[in-house]
């Protein structure tokens, strides 16, 4: 069989459960640009991948990421720069709730009516990163690291 014309696989949205069974499986698949989450309690410690990426839940309390204390909740390891955006979550119980700029300086996260609460490290991390928050409560973090528990902690290089 011949293919001519064949291009890249084009984005789409994912949901979770259904097109995927958790919520780093749906980010692991190239194809899914925007993770739609159902409700419920999601025991996930979240990497996000080397692309832009939205991951929208149905609604704080609604939709929760629990990281169960292993590790932080959502962390941004990627090597280019991003732009990502979480909407209608809670995230608690990681390290810290949102680590965002590690891997590559310029990264930009974007939170939308998302709660960050009771997570053992700083509540919102960007290093060398932006960190945009609209409608979003970060408190009852707590952290021995440097840095803010309960509110955001941001650091540009």
């Amino acid at each position: 069989m011949l293919l001519i014309g064949a291009g890249q696989a084009h984005a789409v949205d994912c949901s979770v459960p259904g097109d995927e069974a958790t919520i780093q499986d749906a980010l692991d698949n190239a194809t899914c640009d925007t993770v739609i989450v159902g409700a419920g309690t999601f025991n996930e410690s979240l990497d996000l991948p080397d692309r832009d990426v939205t991951i929208r839940g149905q609604g704080i309390d609604t939709t929760i990421v629990d990281s169960d204390g292993i590790d932080d909740v959502v962390r941004d390891s990627s090597t280019n720069v991003q732009t990502f955006v979480l909407e209608d979550l809670t995230l608690t119980d990681g390290g810290d709730g949102v680590s965002v700029g590690a891997g590559a300086n310029g990264d930009t996260m974007t939170l939308r009516r998302v709660k960050v609460t009771a997570n053992a490290g700083r509540g919102a991390e960007a290093s060398g990163a932006t960190l945009n928050v609209f409608d979003s409560q970060i408190s009852n973090n707590t952290t021995t690291l440097g840095g803010a528990g309960s509110a955001a902690s941001t650091a540009r290089s």
